[in-house]
């Protein structure tokens, strides 16, 4: 009964290691919010690259003859 008791005591602690080292919700609400930030300078970024791209062809289209 007692080697009974030691191995299910063993088990459970095997369990609660287990259990303690898997991601918690705390922990994806953190993973999360830290994936938005990044994703939105991300986005912020690509807007940016996008409007300085549609002012250099819009410079080129109106005012680059006029130059020569």
């Amino acid at each position: 009964m007692a080697s009974l008791k030691e191995q299910l005591n063993g088990r459970m602690d095997n369990v609660l290691t287990e259990m303690a080292h898997k991601c918690g919700v705390h922990d994806m609400r953190l993973n999360f919010k830290k994936l938005n930030d990044m994703l939105y300078i991300k986005f912020k970024q690509l807007e940016d690259t996008k409007s300085g791209l549609r002012d250099v062809l819009t410079y080129q289209k109106y005012f680059y003859p006029l130059q020569m």
